[in-house]
């Protein structure tokens, strides 16, 4: 039989807050020196705006942009990476979307009124949020599965905007994760826009960090900001 060495923990050690703090810090995002350097990286964003965005860009994803927009992906592309895929893989993220959409529809509630005896009225309202932000990795690994089950239950809730960011180190495009975006029919429409579901609707590619930023202050640089948009129906229309 293997022998089993099993290292013991006294909290009666002055080392043991180090000690335990070193044992479970078994990923990169415990680091504090992580929170320092995305601190440092928000209150830049919000500083500097798009021009950290696109310096941030070149310097962690190695791709540089003119602007902005340039980050933008079309609807022509995603829809592109969708047709190029294998007709298994294809068929597999649309039978994927359909079972992440029916599970969400069950979910959705009404809310109630109730009148009680004394004639006041009491329930529960539930509405959508106007406008949400999703981040799909695409760094060190691709998740498909992230873009439909955020984008799809946001739709079902009736989320009128979402903003959605996925990195592309050195210009890398994963082809499903842009084809998950297609068939969660975040990209019909003809005019690109950073991913946004109801209007004109295409994806930012920068990296996590100045990407969330870019998410916040999506409303500020948007290049359709102040246009009229159209409404996407209800999830049951």
């Amino acid at each position: 039989m293997t022998s089993l060495d099993l290292r013991l923990l006294s909290t009666a050690d002055l080392s043991f807050a180090s000690s335990l703090d070193a044992l479970i810090a078994f990923e990169s995002a415990q680091d504090p020196a992580i929170d320092a350097a995305v601190a440092a990286i928000i209150a830049d964003v919000r500083a500097r705006g798009d021009e950290a965005v696109l310096e941030y860009t070149r310097r962690f994803d190695r791709l540089d942009a003119a602007s902005v927009q340039a980050l933008e992906v079309s609807p022509a592309d995603l829809a592109a990476a969708c047709d190029a895929l294998p007709g298994a893989e294809r068929d597999a993220l649309a039978q994927a979307a359909a079972r992440v959409r029916r599970y969400h529809e069950r979910q959705r509630g009404g809310g109630f009124s109730v009148t009680d005896e004394d004639g006041s009225e009491l329930g529960q309202r539930i509405t959508p949020l106007d406008r949400v932000g999703i981040y799909v990795p695409g760094g060190k690994a691709a998740y498909p599965s992230s873009v439909l089950m955020n984008a799809l239950p946001a739709q079902v809730a009736g989320v009128r905007e979402i903003f959605m960011a996925v990195p592309t180190p050195g210009g890398v495009r994963n082809p499903l994760v842009f084809a998950a975006a297609h068939i969660a029919g975040m990209l019909d429409l003809e005019q690109a826009a950073r991913l946004v579901v109801h209007d004109r609707r295409s994806g930012w590619k920068a990296g996590r960090q100045q990407q969330t930023l870019l998410l916040l202050h999506a409303r500020v640089s948007s290049p359709h900001r102040g246009q009229q948009r159209r409404q996407l129906p209800h999830a049951d229309g």
